[in-house]
């Protein structure tokens, strides 16, 4: 009779993969979004950051009649309503889609 102390149930099988936190992942996104680009915008080249970049690529598809992008614009206005400085002016965003075109 052999003696497997020490030994995993598991020898001879694929060792499993190492899952990534939540947190991991958090920290990621949260780093991507803040990498700062450089954007040619009119002919200009300006800094800006990743997430500013992906939602003024998302604004000017819902402008064309992209309906998710429209949608997704409503929802994170909702979502960070209150979190813009005192200074800027309130906004009221309408989309207006004509199902003629």
């Amino acid at each position: 009779m052999s003696n497997n102390l020490g030994k995993s149930s598991r020898s001879g099988t694929r060792p499993s993969k190492r899952r990534r936190s939540i947190a991991d992942l958090g920290a990621i996104l949260h780093r991507l979004d803040s990498e700062q680009l450089t954007v040619i915008e009119g002919g200009e080249r300006k800094p800006m950051a990743s997430l500013e970049a992906q939602y003024r690529q998302m604004f000017m598809q819902a402008i064309k009649g992209d309906l998710a992008s429209a949608r997704m614009i409503v929802k994170l206005t909702k979502d960070y309503k209150g979190s813009a400085p005192e200074r800027a002016p309130k906004m009221d965003v309408r989309v207006i889609l004509d199902p003629g075109e």
